[in-house]
């Protein structure tokens, strides 16, 4: 195409078919219908565009090279110098006096038949040592185990517990001195608690209980693996619960039996409670004294007019002497129902009610000894 020529797009649509056409075509390529030619505008009709303008572009000066440093030629140190190793003549083998040659007498003594079977034998009994030891640990570490259990017994007062451990450790080490000192100081509180206990012991014989319950308290309070003061303890406790519910209940019978006038069966109760032991027996001795001298009538020993008409109580005393064998056998359950149904009959009789009242106590004591007994199982 000359300058002068417009420019021609090359693309027409067909007036048939609406496809596209590239470049002049007299027919269609794909209906086959004839196309019109395209006039193209004249060059005197069109005009050359003016040609863009020329924008000068700034000129840009390059900033300068960074300066050039020189680094230091480094002169690398000079090599060792070579050592040349002497050169060894093998010696020509020399003759002793007796003309054998030295290389003789160095030459290697041959095997015994026995050494490799001892290294074997060596080799397998370390390797067994060995494993021994790793999984049972040393001698060391089980002493330190046994004596830190030891000690730790020893803080929790559980000094049976303690001196097993102490004596399991001085059986295979009997220089132990930390396990020697330790066992020491359990033997010394031992001794001193098999003081206490005697003690105990007699003060109860004394009827001092409060006294030997203290002493035995001592005891569990420094160890609580000792079963004899368990027991005497919790002895004690029943026999002072059993004689707190007996001393109530004489209490209550020399009352009653004031309020009815029958002063006899008042002055038992204060006997029984003076027997017994009871903290009440001086007030139900003032009680008596009190009653008697408010009704100048009747002397100490109670009148025959001032008592009720007496009825036969035997019977009741007898069911009631069951129902005690019932609960001294531990068969509390059984003996405290027979003696609350004998107290509802013949309730108004003293010495049944007085006996009936002693009963149901014991089987109180009785159960809370079973239950006692059922913890500590």
């Amino acid at each position: 195409m000359k300058p002068d020529t417009p420019p021609f797009s090359g693309q027409n649509a067909c007036t048939s078919c609406s496809q596209t056409l590239y470049g002049e075509v007299l027919h269609c390529p794909f209906c086959g219908v004839a196309q019109p030619v395209v006039a193209l505008p004249s060059s005197k009709s069109w005009k050359k565009p003016p040609p863009p303008p020329v924008v000068e572009k700034p000129i840009v000066t390059p900033p300068p090279p960074p300066p050039v440093v020189e680094k230091p030629i480094v002169t690398p140190p000079p090599p060792p110098p070579v050592v040349e190793k002497p050169i060894v003549t093998p010696a020509s083998p020399v003759e002793d006096k007796t003309g054998e040659s030295r290389a003789k007498h160095d030459a290697p003594s041959p095997v015994s038949p026995w050494l490799k079977p001892a290294v074997i034998a060596v080799s397998l009994i370390m390797v067994l040592g060995l494993g021994y030891l790793m999984l049972n640990g040393t001698g060391t570490d089980r002493a330190v185990e046994t004596y830190a259990m030891a000690e730790t017994a020893f803080i929790n007062r559980d000094m049976a517990t303690a001196k097993g451990y102490l004596d399991k450790l001085l059986a295979k080490d009997t220089n132990n001195p930390k396990a020697s000192a330790l066992l020491g100081r359990i033997q010394d509180v031992l001794k001193r608690h098999t003081g206490l206990m005697a003690d105990a012991e007699s003060l109860t014989r004394q009827g001092k209980a409060e006294a030997a319950a203290k002493k035995l308290k001592t005891i569990m309070s420094e160890d609580i693996s000792n079963r004899q003061a368990q027991e005497k303890l919790q002895a004690i406790t029943n026999s002072q619960a059993n004689k707190n519910s007996i001393c109530q209940g004489l209490y209550v019978t020399a009352s009653e039996a004031l309020a009815r006038n029958d002063v006899v069966v008042a002055q038992q109760a204060a006997a029984d409670a003076q027997a017994t032991g009871c903290s009440q027996a001086s007030s139900i001795v003032r009680l008596v004294k009190s009653h008697i001298a408010s009704n100048p009538s009747q002397d100490e020993r109670g009148g025959k007019s001032a008592q009720p008409p007496r009825t036969d109580n035997s019977q009741a005393l007898a069911e009631l002497k069951k129902a005690k064998h019932e609960v001294d056998g531990g068969n509390w359950k059984i003996g405290r129902q027979m003696a609350e149904s004998i107290l509802s009959l013949a309730g108004g009789d003293p010495k049944v009610k007085a006996e009936a009242l002693r009963i149901i106590a014991g089987s109180e004591v009785e159960k809370k000894r079973q239950m006692d007994e059922m913890t500590v199982k």
